[in-house]
């Protein structure tokens, strides 16, 4: 048994992860779990701001910590051993492309918070930064950076071992989907490409011309991406800026993926928008060992697929870790 990577989404019900091994410089994809979180605690609490035991709110239903959802799906269960990767909120963070005229990491590492001070609301002392390589020729190097600021992501790294879950790499949304570029289904031509992840009230576009990420964004929407059979004109909107984003950049979509709980009901509205074919992505999709014996992992997967393969791939911008330096 090889090394096994596991990114995992949290949400308030379900947990997913996916099992990636890794061996060497390969991997496999070796399992995709959902698994429902159970409730614990006996009967739920009623919550509200009102008076103490008014009956003003729904009831909060305390659910079992991710660690123990994850120990009663996997087998063997996770233990020190194995790598846990998580998304860090999108919304939270700070991307930028940014070129340097030189190479050496340690120039980059002692330079980079002072490129993205311009860019971010707080002082450079207060930012931790962290970056990935873009393939590029020329003497210098081309990275696709991030900034979070230090307390937000130490709190993030504090919550999330509360909840029993350690990760031995945190990605961004949006980010992590940058992981799929190389392993994205054939369309026949070089033409760039527009990932989309929609769960809930959040939304991760990106566009990729080859490996090299052109667009990169992660919105919160404050509302569903579809409710009703409907969906959401805002995320239809910003699908669009990402696309009309991609094209002022010389990086025309020429195809459209879309992935989530409600990809099937987002994929023909989102084609319709862009006027270009859109088509749901499921992990048996994907060009990557293991992928076709997956056939029973829907579109709602793809996210922790994504995350596993950013600890598994040895470069590319979707490897950016911000589990460096102090953290």
């Amino acid at each position: 048994m090889g090394h096994r990577v596991l990114g995992v989404t949290v949400g308030d019900d379900t947990i997913r992860v996916a099992v990636v091994e890794t061996r060497l410089r390969r991997f496999e994809l070796k399992a995709v779990h959902e698994i429902a979180r159970r409730p614990v605690g006996g009967d739920p609490a009623w919550v509200g701001e009102g008076d103490a035991g008014a009956d003003d709110g729904p009831p909060a239903i305390v659910r079992e910590p991710p660690a123990a959802s994850l120990a009663r799906a996997l087998v063997p269960p996770p233990s020190a051993i194995d790598s846990i990767v998580l998304a860090y909120p999108g919304a939270r963070a700070f991307l930028r492309r940014l070129s340097f005229p030189f190479k050496e990491k340690a120039r980059i590492d002692a330079t980079l918070p002072f490129q993205m001070i311009g860019h971010v609301p707080v002082e450079p002392d207060e930012i931790h930064c962290a970056y990935a390589r873009v393939p590029a020729d020329g003497p210098g190097a081309e990275t696709l950076a991030v900034a979070v600021p230090i307390d937000d992501f130490a709190a993030f790294l504090a919550d999330a071992r509360a909840q029993g879950l350690d990760p031995a790499s945190v990605s961004v949304d949006g980010v992590c989907l940058l992981s799929l570029a190389a392993c994205l289904p054939p369309s026949g031509d070089d033409a760039p490409s527009l990932l989309v992840w929609a769960e809930g009230g959040s939304a991760e576009m990106v566009v990729v011309r080859g490996v090299e990420p052109v667009v990169v964004r992660s919105v919160d929407l404050g509302e569903p991406v579809a409710a009703g059979g409907e969906v959401n004109a805002a995320f239809l909107g910003e699908v669009l800026l990402s696309a009309a984003s991609a094209s002022e950049q010389g990086a025309s979509v020429g195809r459209a993926w879309v992935a989530g709980p409600d990809a099937a009901l987002l994929a023909g509205p989102l084609g319709e928008a862009l006027g270009l074919p859109c088509a749901v992505l499921a992990p048996s999709m994907l060009a990557i060992p293991g992928a076709a014996a997956a056939t029973g992992a829907g579109p709602e997967a793809l996210k922790a697929v994504a995350l596993a393969l950013s600890a598994a791939i040895p470069s590319g911008p979707g490897t950016l870790d911000l589990r460096i330096g102090p953290f």
